[in-house]
Formats: C-alpha cells, sequence, structure tokens
C-alpha cells in the first residue's frame, strides 16, 4: 500500500538526488490534506470544459506528486532569484614572495613562493633558482597575472633592472625576460606586461608569445601613470589623460595593438595594493588633480564629472596614510596616530552615511626623528575581491603583512615578503590560447648598431628600430623563420609590413629586404651597420672587450675600440656626456667625455676685482684657460695622434675645499668636478672636449687601461 509518509520520502530522495533545495516538510501533507478533502462542486453557470470523471487514489496521488513538485520548484526558483551575491565566494590564494635576508657578497639565494587560501592554510607554489634567472633577484616588487604568470625584478651585470617572468603552470622552466627594461611592470587584465620606458614609451611585453612591442602616445594624450608605470583599463587598453589637467580628467584609453583611442575608461583594477577605482570607474584621490598622497587634514573625493566630496577627516590626532573604495560603497581608511614614538595603525570603515567604525588596530614603529624626513608607519596591500580579507604592510625592515578579516574582526599575521596578487582557483588549469612563441635571435648578433646616424638595437626576440633615428622608433618582430617583421604606425610607410633577413659578418650587420612594398624604407634600412654604443636604460650596457664602437651619437662622433682583458660598460651615453668603465683588479676605472655648455667655473671664486671671498662667487674661467690658472700637471695622455696634458684641480689653500663644476646641455645643475679630479681639454672641429677621469690611476693595469682606450679613439669629423 502506498502511504502518504512513502510518497513524501520518495519526493524527498527524488529531490536530494536532482541536487535541489527540498520544500518544508509539511508542504506534501498539507497539499494532500487539501486535496483529499476537496468536495466535488457544480458549477452554477454552464462549462465548456467537458466534465471529468471522479479520480481513483491512484489519480490523485499522481496530481499530488505534481503539486509537490511544482511547489518545491517555485520554492527553488524563489530562493535562487532572491538571493543576494554571497560575498565569501571569493576563494582566491594570496600570493606572496617570500623574504629573503640580503647577505652582502653572498650567493644568490633560491625564493619561495606561497599561496595563502582563505582559511589561512598555506602551500608551496614555486620556489625560484637562481639559475632559473638570467640576472640576479632584487626584492622590491612582484606581480600575478590572472592566467598565472609571474613577474619578478632581476639586476643584470651592468646594475639595468630588467624584469623576469616565470610561469607557475611550469615551476621549473626558466624565465623568459622582455625585451626591454623597467621598473614596477604591470600585467594588464589580458595577462600582457606594460612598462615605461624612459624614452617616452610603453613596452608591452606577451608572456606567451615572448614579443615585446613598444608603443607611443599620439599628439596631446598622455599615458597615465601609477606606481611608475602605466595604466591598464578593465577593458584591455592603456589609460590616457589630457595632460596636467586641473581636474584629473580621464580621456579614455589608446589601444596597445592600433594605437586608436577611446573615450569612456576606467582603471583595472587587480587587487594589489588601495583600490581607488569602484566598479563605476569612479577614481578615489585626496586630490581632485592627483594621485598622490596628500598631508594634514584631507578630502576625499570622488572623481566623477562634478568630483563630490565623500568623506573629510576631523580627527587632528592621527593622520590618514591610506584609503581605498569598499565593495559596499563605503570607504577603507588607515590611519597612524601622530605623536611622537611607536605609532599605532587603526583600521578604519566609513559607510555610505559617514559612518565610521573600527575594525582593527596595529603596531607601528616609531617615524624617523629627522624633522625633515616622514615614513608612513603602513599601507594596503591587497583587496580580496570580497573585502574579506584586507592585507596591511606595516612598515619596517622587511615590512610585516597582515591580513585582517573585517567580518571577524581578526588580524593574522601573513609570512614576510613581497604581495604577488591574487591566483583563484582555476587560474592554473584554465585553458590559455595556442600561439607560437618569438624565436630568439643568435647572441653574436645581439646589441646596438648603426649606419649613417641610423641606429637599430638588436635585442633577444626584437629589433628597435631608429631609437636615434629617423624610422621614431619602430619595433621589428621577429617571425619564426627567422626573418624580422617592421610595421609602422606613422610616416609614409605606416600600416604596411616588411619582411628583412638579418645576417651577420662578424664586426658588420646586414639588413636585406625580402618583401616590402614601401621602398623609401628599403633605402632607408638595406645595408650594413658596424656596432654602436649602446644606451643604458636603468642600469650600465656591457660592451665586449677587443671590439670596435662608434659613439654616432656625440656632439663629435668618434670611434674607438675597448681594451681586451677586462669587464665594460658604457654607464651614459648623450650627446654631450658619455661615460665608459671597466672593472680592473679589484676597482672601476672610468674615462668621462664631456661637451661643456658656456664656462666651466673655477674652484673657489674670486671676485671681480681679484680679492678672494669667503663664500665664492663662481666667477668662470674659459676652457682656454682652464689648465692654467690652479692645476698642477700629473702627466700626458695619448689621444688619438695629440698628447693631451692630464691636469688635477687643487685647491688654492687649506681653506678651500670647492670643486669646480660644468654643465651640460641635459643636465639641470652644474655637475661639480672634485679637486683630485685628473682631467684633459681637447679641441675638435671647434667643439671643446673635457676628459675627466674618476680618480688618478694607481695600478699599471689601469694606467695600461686609459691610455689604450683613449689612445684608440678615432675622430669621424
Amino acid at each position: 500500500m502506498i502511504t502518504t509518509a512513502s510518497v513524501e520520502r520518495r519526493i524527498a530522495a527524488m529531490l536530494a538526488d536532482e541536487g535541489l533545495v527540498r520544500a518544508p516538510e509539511s508542504a506534501l501533507a498539507d497539499v494532500l490534506t487539501v486535496v483529499d478533502g476537496t468536495t466535488q462542486r457544480r458549477r452554477t453557470w454552464p462549462s465548456p470544459v467537458i466534465a471529468v470523471p471522479r479520480m481513483d487514489s491512484r489519480q490523485r496521488l499522481i496530481v499530488a506528486l505534481a503539486a509537490a513538485l511544482l511547489i518545491a520548484g517555485i520554492v527553488v526558483a524563489g530562493a535562487l532569484l532572491a538571493r543576494p551575491p554571497d560575498p565569501s565566494k571569493d576563494l582566491s590564494s594570496l600570493v606572496i614572495l617570500e623574504h629573503q635576508p640580503f647577505i652582502e657578497g653572498g650567493p644568490p639565494r633560491p625564493v619561495g613562493v606561497v599561496a595563502i587560501a582563505r582559511d589561512g592554510s598555506q602551500r608551496s607554489v614555486m620556489t625560484i633558482e637562481p639559475s632559473q634567472l638570467d640576472g640576479r633577484y632584487s626584492e622590491w616588487y612582484a606581480g600575478l597575472s590572472v592566467d598565472g604568470h609571474l613577474v619578478v625584478p632581476t639586476t643584470t651585470e651592468g646594475g639595468a633592472s630588467a624584469p623576469a617572468v616565470l610561469d607557475l603552470r611550469d615551476p621549473t622552466a626558466h624565465a623568459i625576460s622582455p625585451d626591454a627594461e623597467g621598473a614596477f611592470p604591470h600585467f594588464g587584465p589580458d595577462g600582457r606586461l606594460a612598462m615605461s620606458q624612459n624614452d617616452g614609451r610603453v613596452a608591452i611585453f606577451d608572456p606567451l608569445t615572448a614579443r615585446t612591442s613598444r608603443i607611443d602616445a599620439a599628439a596631446m594624450i598622455g599615458l597615465a601613470e601609477h606606481d611608475f608605470g602605466p595604466v591598464w583599463t578593465a577593458q584591455g587598453g592603456l589609460l590616457t589623460t589630457t595632460g596636467p589637467a586641473v581636474d584629473g580628467h580621464v580621456t579614455g584609453q589608446v589601444d596597445p595593438d592600433d594605437l586608436t583611442t577611446t573615450s569612456d575608461a576606467h582603471p583595472y583594477y587587480a587587487g594589489v595594493g588601495a583600490r581607488r577605482v569602484d566598479h563605476e570607474g569612479r577614481l578615489l584621490r585626496c586630490d581632485p588633480a592627483s594621485d598622490e598622497s596628500c598631508e594634514g587634514l584631507i578630502t576625499l573625493h570622488a572623481i566623477t564629472d562634478a568630483s563630490p566630496v565623500v568623506w573629510t577627516q576631523s580627527d587632528m590626532s592621527v593622520r590618514v596614510i591610506d584609503y581605498a573604495w569598499a565593495i559596499d560603497g563605503g570607504i577603507w581608511i588607515l590611519t597612524e596616530t601622530a605623536a611622537a614614538g611607536p605609532r599605532t595603525v587603526e583600521l578604519l570603515h566609513v559607510d555610505m552615511k559617514g559612518g565610521s567604525e573600527s575594525i582593527a588596530t596595529l603596531s607601528g614603529g616609531a617615524d624617523d626623528p629627522d624633522p625633515s624626513s616622514y615614513s608612513q608607519a603602513a599601507s594596503f596591500a591587497a583587496f580580496s575581491s570580497d573585502d574579506a580579507r584586507i592585507v596591511v604592510a606595516v612598515a619596517g625592515q622587511p615590512p610585516h603583512l597582515w591580513s585582517v578579516d573585517p567580518r571577524a574582526r581578526r588580524s593574522t599575521r601573513l609570512p614576510d615578503g613581497i604581495v604577488a596578487g591574487w591566483l583563484a582557483p582555476n587560474a592554473l588549469s584554465a585553458p590559455r590560447p595556442q600561439v607560437e612563441r618569438a624565436p630568439e635571435l643568435p647572441d653574436a648578433i645581439r646589441g646596438e648598431w648603426t649606419r649613417d646616424h641610423l641606429q637599430i638595437s638588436v635585442r633577444r626576440r626584437s629589433i628597435d628600430i631608429g631609437t636615434h633615428g629617423v624610422l621614431g622608433a619602430t619595433t621589428a618582430t621577429v617571425a619564426p623563420d627567422g626573418s624580422v617583421q617592421i610595421i609602422e604606425a606613422k610616416g609614409t610607410c605606416a600600416g604596411i609590413t616588411g619582411t628583412y633577413q638579418v645576417e651577420s659578418g662578424g664586426d658588420a650587420l646586414r639588413l636585406t629586404a625580402v618583401d616590402d612594398a614601401c621602398p623609401d624604407r628599403i633605402a632607408l634600412l638595406a645595408g650594413s651597420y658596424e656596432r654602436a654604443l649602446g644606451h643604458p636604460d636603468t642600469g650600465s650596457v656591457p660592451i665586449v672587450p677587443g671590439t670596435s664602437y662608434v659613439a654616432t651619437d656625440f656632439t663629435v662622433p668618434f670611434r674607438v675600440t675597448i681594451p681586451a682583458g677586462h669587464a665594460a660598460y658604457v654607464d651614459s651615453n648623450k650627446r654631450d656626456f658619455l661615460n665608459i668603465s671597466a672593472m680592473i683588479e679589484g676597482s672601476m676605472a672610468t674615462v668621462t667625455l664631456v661637451v661643456p655648455q658656456g664656462d666651466i667655473l673655477q674652484p673657489c671664486g674670486v671676485s671681480p676685482t681679484g680679492k678672494r671671498t669667503p663664500y665664492p662667487d663662481w666667477v668662470p674661467a674659459f676652457l682656454d684657460k682652464l689648465i692654467e690658472v690652479d692645476f698642477e700637471q700629473v702627466g700626458f695622455l695619448d689621444v688619438g695622434t695629440e698628447p693631451t696634458r692630464l691636469v688635477r684641480a687643487i685647491p688654492r689653500d687649506d681653506t678651500c675645499e670647492q670643486a669646480a663644476s660644468f654643465a651640460t646641455a641635459q643636465s639641470f645643475h652644474s655637475i661639480p668636478i672634485a679637486p683630485s679630479t685628473p682631467m684633459g681639454v681637447i679641441e675638435r672641429g671647434g667643439v671643446h672636449i673635457l676628459i675627466l677621469l674618476a680618480r688618478k690611476p694607481d695600478s699599471t693595469a689601469e694606467v695600461a687601461w686609459v691610455r689604450d682606450l683613449l689612445g684608440s679613439i678615432e675622430w669621424l669629423q
């Protein structure tokens, strides 16, 4: 016999098998009671519906079952429709690069990468071995892409800052490096990396293809920057502004692929640092015109067309040190006590009505006692997307990381290190596009080359053309067959792809056109090139001992051969200031060539009447008189075919410790020449060139290197 209870169990089992939310226990019984107790009624009006005979018990059971299922479905649908978003669904793990104590002169050490889950559990996702990097790991930033690429800073042999990109999906693979230097590179929403260059361009690196491209913003459009790097937009572009607009107005974004500019874009926030943009794209600032930190009593603005005030500080006993949007429309405020001594850091939540609530307090160190110096006690390091985890970095050596749970009012100490980002549960398993990685160019042809003042830089996987020439800094990419493809965004060849073959013949490089519909570019590029001195960006550029190079950008171009036997570098390469150095027997030998602007200022100024003054007037001494007054001769240097006196500036008496100084066209102020600096002056083509040594050579090997370097100079005009 089928009873009401057995039907209920079957319905419950059926619902459980379907994974649905079951109806209340009494729902079926109520339905059966109503159905069973309802008598047949005769209508008082004619019915067009055909009369149905009275149902037997089996039919009533089927109807009851259908009704119960209908009610259960309504309950489930209602629950799903009415259920608000669950704020606890962000199951991403926080990724931290563990701190490694610095040991002066010590060997490189492995760096642990850990992922900290929502419940606080930790797991290792990678150990970065020194052999995986081309440079030496430098602990000062990190970044994580949405698909599991990790960028870390490295320092090259010459001191350049070179980002290295590792893959958490393949934790033992060697890092790939962008064909660009830069600090604080930022991952965008599509997994590409962007970094600002000292020449004003932005380098874009794709970890999947290993290709690096460089872009220029259009005229009158500037690229917005934050943390010394370009800002990605949520739509995958780079944020643009009109420049120093007083209202900080954002005009839109530039597409990094075709350089088109569109409006209505807002910054992309990846969960690292303070959340300064909300889901509507409003920027949170204490100064409507910039994103800089503010001092004193601050007012926070939501940057829209009207820039409304959203919060004003009233408590003068504390200093606001960081601020961010909350996902509920409120604001997170980080404050520190303003009194001297150890500081208390407090995390506050301000709701949309202005009500303030204390969430957590942390202990911070005392500020620098020097009144002219200040460092804040803490800052926001990261936010989970649901605000269930707020990471605060308390200043220290190293900084202390804390994870604050606002709902539980609980603060948990995290491992010391650098926050890289958030790793979603499927970040390492989601499919990636199947693309072909760009091949590497041979080591033998890498470096800078020049031809008729056109300079090209052959990098690992790309060629940067015309950085100092007429092509306007075009980047060429390497095709799978090893050929080079060039496309320009402007000029007579804009939009036309040219394919060239690159060949090396020892000290010469040759570009041959394979397929190019732009004859002007063929005439400009095709031909042989010779090696040129590199242009440092974030650090020195290594040069090969025993090799000849052309200083094509110097005011008076020259060719120089680097003496063999010692590692050498170009430290600066400008039109009026060029510096070459070498490590010799543990000491750095440096030769500097300078084209001063105007006069050299002699040490210990002399008044117009010739009377010495306690505060020098810095009266100029002309170049042709430089080596005749107040200098002693310390030797000779052979510069080309002409011996040149090497002199050293000396003070006139013991009370004078001032140095001579000079200025260049690109310097912001005069550059001092220490009294012990050896120097010489030569003249070429009507241009006076000042030769400086960092100090007097203190070994036979150093004297020989300086003499051979200067003696190899061949002036080209």
